[in-house]
């Protein structure tokens, strides 16, 4: 568009404008007169500043953009559905970003709006449109303190977030507390609010939902300086177990938003300026287990009865303070992908109703199974528990192939805000069993199909028990067997079967899976039934297909998962059933290859497979 034509154009706008608007007061011999004014006017378009029309084009395009993301947004009230709407924002925001670039002047110049439906379409994304180079946390911090003036967000986070406990109560979307700190500011206002309650309460109980962080430390201090008003100190936290439970994994989308929207001294990042995810699970481990501990610590200091609960498959997306005989609860919804304590805002009410309706949902979602799992806090059972979600750790670090000197080179990082006496020999457990691992694995460990098909996939769950069988795509019948390869300074453990069509030779821990079991179901199924213990510490390591060994069942083809695990230290404890096995014995990795004719025909393939005996 050439300058003259941007000159008439903005010309003939201004002078509509004001046309609509004198016409309100001026009769029409007047209107005309302006009419032939403006005409004469024309001669000075020469004059006129191009920079006028881009103005005039980019604030109308940008008050259209508004409308229709105000419109999308009101419209939640009568939908209720989050991920219609985030899927909608996503759209428009992207739509207005194809021509256009977030930068601090459009946060400046943001209203409440731009800013919530920003909250929205960002997350889940590294990239989701041009983005300013130069923008940092502080600019996503401002992004996030304007959406927190929206009412309509508010309303979309919090009703969301309690419905994730099963509660709908609409009085949520009538709190209004005319002060919406945000983040950092939110958590000493917070804090602040509750201690006053506290001082005010006698013999309460106090319910906190929080993510993987510690417990606060001024929250633990106002409960010591006042711990003869509690009576109870209930903590809900997510499991540190990162296999078996998913609730670490479920928060690694905080690692997949923009670079300005994910803080640098919050997560362990590697030399690309990358999360690096394997470290920074490290850490969230680290910091739940030295929560509990320091819990502990304090519940036997200060004669405080405590309670720990683990979220097992997720964290809720809510953090709640509760006093229960006060009646007062603090509600910080926290359900999009982001950290935290980047985007979190806070409401607090002592409505009867609304209280009595979210302590309801809460009683009824901790006693899901599913959902949590309350920690055994007794001194024996804690430390096996503490063991177990360290071995596990360690073997999730082995499948990705993370090795003891990473570990060590980031010790400072990992042990950053933690205050635990015991930190130091948590980090010596991993890198010790790291190094030892490594020594005794003899493939490349590494996951080579998705955790949910080993973790939730159910073969034939809708049929009667029985063992599974299946059929592939060229019509033969095949069954899938699990194993377990037990090792132990250098050893493998191997077990001579009763059932006398094994022929009287050795074999691993395994077994057929059955009608309506998972793969890991299974394999915890047949050790307690071959050898009696409870598996706790097991990695997948590799799925065979197509083994062709003939089983006792008559079937010739087989599918393979295989598990490792150390967790075996002696056999001579171990009370296994003589209708199974006739006796168990460790056998040196390196005299396997000449004992190869001493095993069954399914052992010997799948140890020739995973490259601890020669073909």
């Amino acid at each position: 568009m050439s300058i003259v034509t941007r000159r008439v154009i903005t010309y003939c706008f201004i002078f509509l404008c004001a046309m609509g608007f004198l016409k309100l007061y001026l009769n029409q011999e007047v209107l005309y007169s302006c009419l032939g004014s403006f005409i004469i006017s024309l001669i000075s378009i020469p004059i006129a500043d191009p920079k006028v029309l881009d103005k005039i084009i980019y604030f109308s395009k940008r008050e259209v953009f508004k409308r229709n993301l105000k419109k999308t947004i009101d419209s939640y009230q009568e939908s209720f559905n989050i991920p219609s709407l985030v899927s909608k924002l996503k759209i428009d925001v992207k739509k207005y970003f194809e021509k256009e670039i977030l930068d601090k002047k459009f946060i400046d110049k943001s209203s409440d709006y731009e800013c919530a439906a920003l909250m929205f379409a960002m997350q889940d994304e590294k990239n989701p449109f041009t983005i300013a180079p130069d923008l940092s946390v502080s600019d996503f911090r401002e992004i996030a303190r304007k959406a927190a003036m929206n009412i309509q967000y508010r309303t979309i986070l919090l009703s969301n977030s309690l419905q994730n406990l099963g509660c709908n109560n609409k009085e949520i979307l009538l709190l209004n507390d005319n002060k919406y700190h945000v983040a950092e500011e939110l958590k000493s206002e917070s804090d602040d609010s509750f201690y006053k309650r506290i001082l005010a309460s006698k013999d309460d109980e106090i319910i906190i939902f929080s993510t993987t962080s510690q417990v606060s430390s001024g929250m633990i201090n106002i409960i010591s300086s006042h711990h003869s008003s509690i009576k109870k100190f209930n903590f809900y936290i997510c499991s540190p177990f990162i296999l078996k439970h998913g609730a670490i994994r479920s928060m690694f989308s905080e690692y997949n938003n923009p670079s300005f929207a994910t803080p640098k001294m919050q997560f362990i990042q590697n030399e690309t300026g990358t999360v690096d995810i394997e470290m920074d699970a490290t850490r969230r481990v680290l910091k739940i287990i030295s929560s509990i501990h320091n819990l502990v610590e304090f519940s036997n200091e200060k004669k405080v009865s405590i309670e720990v609960n683990i979220f097992k498959k997720e964290y809720p997306g809510l953090k709640l303070k509760v006093l229960k005989n006060s009646k007062f609860i603090q509600i910080q919804p926290g359900n999009l992908s982001y950290a935290n304590n980047l985007y979190r805002f806070g409401v607090e009410t002592d409505s009867s109703s609304l209280f009595n309706d979210v302590l309801n949902k809460v009683n009824i979602y901790k006693e899901n199974s599913e959902f949590v799992e309350e920690v055994p806090l007794i001194s024996d059972r804690l430390n096996n528990f503490e063991n177990e979600a360290l071995s596990e750790l360690t073997l999730w670090l082995l499948e990705r192939g993370v090795t003891p000197e990473k570990i060590l080179k980031h010790r400072d990082l990992l042990m950053a805000k933690i205050v635990d006496d015991k930190f130091l020999l948590r980090i010596d457990k991993i890198t010790n069993s790291l190094r030892k691992a490594r020594d005794e694995v003899k493939i490349s460990l590494g996951l080579n199909l998705d955790l949910c098909e080993i973790y939730t996939k159910r073969y034939n769950s809708c049929k009667t028990p029985g063992i599974f069988v299946g059929q592939n795509n060229i019509g033969n019948l095949y069954h899938i067997t699990v194993a377990t390869i037990f090792v132990k300074d250098n050893s493998l453990l191997m077990i001579r079967k009763s059932d006398k069509a094994y022929g009287n030779k050795l074999s691993i821990v395994a077994g057929h899976l059955e009608n309506g079991e998972s793969p890991v179901e299974a394999i915890i199924r047949e050790v307690r039934e071959e050898i009696g213990i409870k598996l706790d510490s097991y990695c997948f390591i590799k799925k065979e297909v197509e083994v062709h060994d003939k089983c006792r069942h008559g079937l010739d083809l087989h599918d393979w998962y295989i598990f490792y695990s150390n967790q075996i230290k002696d056999i001579s404890n171990i009370d296994f059933d003589g209708t199974e096995i006739e006796y168990l014995e460790w056998v040196p990795l390196d005299k396997l290859s000449s004992m190869k004719h001493e095993f069954t025909q399914g052992a010997s393939l799948i140890m020739e497979r995973l490259g601890y005996i020669s073909e």
